[in-house]
């Protein structure tokens, strides 16, 4: 049976999925008894009542204790095991066949193939619909963590997103990740072979696409000599990160942000914060509270770093963050994993309070409560900003590096979280590491102008459809979608889901996946030209050096030449013993010079060569029926 999962990050623990609990049946109870059992709780009633009489009349009924949020539904993500979702998907679609009801639904329809609304009326009635049998294979890794209700991290957040859309659209979907550090695909091959006929595409991990690519074993490709594998452009990459992750480019890698190369598929927040009231800064705790962005609580050494990520580094010191309580009478919190003794203790002595490792619905009543969510360098690029900017908690997002030169272009920027580089208060406050001034300026400007709306950039909405001006400049920024209340949000939501754009048929095609073979055919046909005119100068440049290093070796050879010339007429009289022994030392480091040279120059031409077949066999013709447009 599936389980609820409460919020979007939520992990399998206990307190985060709908327990089922046995209550033995009660026997049933005299009704003399029960009134014995309710007088001695009479006193104890009207003295309440007493008490509620004699409140001052200045007491709020809205204190954060009565607004404290609790979280609503989700009716679009439930949690369960993926191998019996997948027998489910697969029951449905046989049964479909044996009904006679199953067409092919691995290419949007065209118009004079879509049924009439009552046609397509009658098979939604047998579980049939056209959606219901357009098929999805999530292969990534992420989607099966997120269904399980595993790993609460930025991933699984947006595969929780696209699985939400996928189910409020009514498409279905299989999973076949055979889980950690295993980029296997045949099962999803095996999925393909299958149902390949209402596969409308295979979302991946980078890992799987090139095992896919590059081990013929997997037999999972489609080529000359597999040609019943799967079509490469029907295989999306899924990445969070801003690098392509498709051997075929950034076009055919997902990303959840405007600002890359990557295809941009938007994941949603609301799903995950409107499950939690809005409460106003004048009913927050006093004094306001300041949270930590750190899940780890060693994210607070001066020594914290990253071996994959040069620029992770705690952006602050402990002394100046305890500093700020007594400064603006505010305290500093956060929710950290205690894995570190020493860590620990320093952290104690600074007086910030750390709550330990919470399950997110603690973490998300914490955020809902502060005025302020502090970054401290890491994680980097975390969701959770997104989540606070929805309940009306700025960001204090940390610049860990910049141009000395020019410390206000954002280019050069390596931010926290770098998504929202160009993003400004009174939302996110842009701050510079180190610079402890610069600190306190944002944390004070943050009190003094606090978010009394929640803060949604429109392509995170629930309903945002992907019509949005897609230029770079205009999605710098983002236009927000601001709510006091949920209601007015949920009346305001666009038609359509942010997933709606891979299925929805594209006006002049008709066939969005056919739009992406055309784009990648587009591509390797307009980048041979291109390629082979950057090739010819790096060839000539390659060239040029190459005769430089020549020039360079032949004056070496002169000069050693030179030298053993001098060692012959050298007069007897002379120190002989110590003039060789200082001319055979500087002729054995112009010979080693030398030879680095030769090695060099070998290294250009080999270059030169394998840059040259790289040209000449770039091209290769693919099946016309998966390429054409």
């Amino acid at each position: 049976m599936a389980h609820y999962q409460q919020l979007a990050t939520s992990p399998s623990h206990a307190d985060a999925v709908e327990s089922e609990h046995y209550f033995p049946p009660q026997k049933p109870t005299p009704f003399r008894h029960r009134l014995r059992l309710l007088l001695p709780l009479l006193p104890i009633a009207a003295l309440s009542l007493i008490a509620l009489a004699l409140l001052p009349a200045s007491t709020d009924l809205l204190s954060p204790q009565t607004l404290a949020p609790h979280p609503s539904e989700n009716e679009h993500f439930f949690t369960g095991d993926i191998w019996a979702h997948n027998d489910r998907i697969a029951a449905k679609l046989e049964r479909c066949a044996s009904l006679g009801l199953l067409r092919n639904t691995s290419r949007p329809l065209l118009p004079h193939q879509r049924l009439g609304d009552e046609e397509e009326l009658e098979l939604q009635r047998e579980g049939c619909g056209t959606n219901e049998t357009t098929v999805v294979i999530l292969s990534s890794l992420w989607f099966a963590e997120s269904f399980q209700g595993h790993s609460p991290t930025g991933e699984t957040v947006y595969a929780q997103s696209i699985i939400s859309s996928l189910n409020a659209l009514g498409y279905s979907y299989f999973f076949s990740s055979l889980g950690w550090w295993n980029s296997d695909m045949r099962k999803t091959t095996e999925l393909w072979h299958k149902y390949g006929g209402n596969v409308r595409m295979v979302i991946s991990d980078p890992g799987q696409l090139d095992l896919c690519w590059n081990d013929e074993g997997q037999k999972c490709l489609k080529t000359e000599e597999n040609p019943e594998g799967i079509p490469a452009w029907r295989m999306l990459a899924f990445w969070y990160w801003d690098t392509p992750g498709n051997p075929l480019g950034p076009k055919f890698t997902l990303s959840p942000s405007p600002l890359n190369d990557n295809f941009f598929l938007s994941y949603s927040i609301e799903p995950t914060c409107l499950r939690l009231p809005f409460i106003p800064h004048s009913s927050r705790p006093k004094p306001p509270q300041a949270y930590l962005l750190a899940k780890q609580i060693n994210y607070l050494s001066p020594f914290s770093q990253n071996d994959r990520d040069p620029y992770a580094q705690f952006a602050w010191t402990l002394p100046f963050l305890s500093g700020l309580q007594e400064e603006f009478n505010i305290s500093v919190v956060g929710g950290m994993r205690d894995d570190n003794e020493t860590m620990r203790g320093l952290v104690e002595e600074s007086g910030i309070r750390n709550l330990g490792e919470l399950g997110v619905v603690e973490f998300y009543e914490q955020l809902a409560e502060s005025f302020v969510l502090v970054g401290v360098g890491q994680p980097r690029i975390s969701p959770s900003p997104w989540d606070a900017l929805c309940m009306g908690v700025p960001f204090i997002n940390p610049i860990l590096a910049w141009d000395e030169q020019d410390p206000e272009n954002r280019t050069k920027w390596h931010t926290q979280q770098w998504h929202m580089t160009y993003m400004d208060p009174p939302y996110v406050y842009p701050t510079q590491a180190h610079n402890l001034s610069a600190l306190s300026l944002s944390i004070q400007q943050a009190l003094e102008h606090p978010l009394e709306e929640r803060y949604i950039p429109e392509h995170m909405t629930f309903g945002w459809d992907g019509a949005a001006d897609s230029s770079a400049s205009s999605r710098k920024r983002g236009t927000p979608m601001k709510y006091s209340t949920n209601d007015e949000l949920m009346t305001k939501r666009r038609k359509g889901l942010t997933f709606s754009a891979f299925f929805k048929p594209t006006a002049g095609n008709g066939d969005l996946n056919s739009a992406i073979a055309r784009e990648s055919m587009n591509r390797l046909n307009a980048g041979k030209a291109a390629r082979t005119r950057d090739l010819e100068t790096r060839i000539t440049q390659l060239e040029s050096t190459t005769a430089a290093t020549n020039a360079e070796n032949a004056q070496l050879e002169t000069t050693i030449e030179s030298l053993l010339s001098e060692i012959r007429s050298l007069p007897e009289e002379v120190d002989l013993e110590t003039r060789i022994t200082r001319l055979e030392s500087t002729t054995d480091a112009t010979n080693t010079e030398n030879a680095e040279l030769r090695i060099i120059i070998a290294k250009l031409r080999c270059e030169i060569w394998s840059i040259q077949e790289e040209v000449d066999g770039e091209m290769v013709e693919d099946d016309e029926d998966d390429w054409r447009a």
